[in-house]
């Protein structure tokens, strides 16, 4: 390998490594964290719009990482091992329709796999934050029903169903038992 191609695959890799410094904040942040930043201070509950914003932006953090450095690792694959020869070669008619294919699934499945996430991590989070801001033997319903409806968006209400039976589902599904 070349002296060229040796920087090459160095610049690559501190692409990776500020592409993970980048998105870190938001990858390696935990749940915990995230409530507590969602607050306004002691007591005082916490700022759900702010919180299932920072989920999403949890998620696309490390979907993005993730695509960033599957990228780079790629052009790193190439220029050593496949740039030595020009005997391979594609018409660039069929690599602009890789690129175009590559944009469509890629797109279609991060948001596929964002909202999975944004799922697993709201549920989590649901937990914590009933878990915080609940009074002592005093079960609030009606804040219940409201984190359920920024942070478990998919669970609806049952026709005709009243705040205390959605809050017993809600804190069935998320698996929180008061004491």
């Amino acid at each position: 390998m070349s002296i060229v191609n040796a920087f090459f695959v160095f610049g690559l890799t501190l692409d990776v490594l500020g592409a993970f410094y980048l998105a870190q904040s938001f990858i390696t942040k935990g749940l915990e964290d995230l409530t507590f930043e969602g607050t306004s201070g002691y007591g005082s509950p916490p700022n759900l719009r702010y919180i299932r914003s920072n989920l999403y932006q949890k998620a696309e953090a490390q979907i993005g990482f993730f695509l960033l450095a599957t990228g780079f690792i790629l052009q790193a694959f190439d220029y050593i091992y496949l740039n030595k020869s020009d005997s391979l070669t594609i018409d660039t008619y069929y690599v602009l329709i890789g690129v175009l294919l590559i944009s469509v699934v890629g797109f279609l499945l991060a948001r596929v796999v964002r909202n999975k996430l944004f799922t697993r991590y709201a549920r989590r989070m649901a937990f914590i934050v009933i878990r915080e801001s609940k009074p002592e033997n005093f079960r609030n319903d009606k804040w219940i029903v409201t984190v359920a409806h920024y942070l478990l968006p998919k669970l609806e209400r049952e026709p005709n169903e009243d705040d205390q039976s959605f809050a017993s589902r809600v804190l069935l599904e998320i698996g929180f038992k008061y004491k």
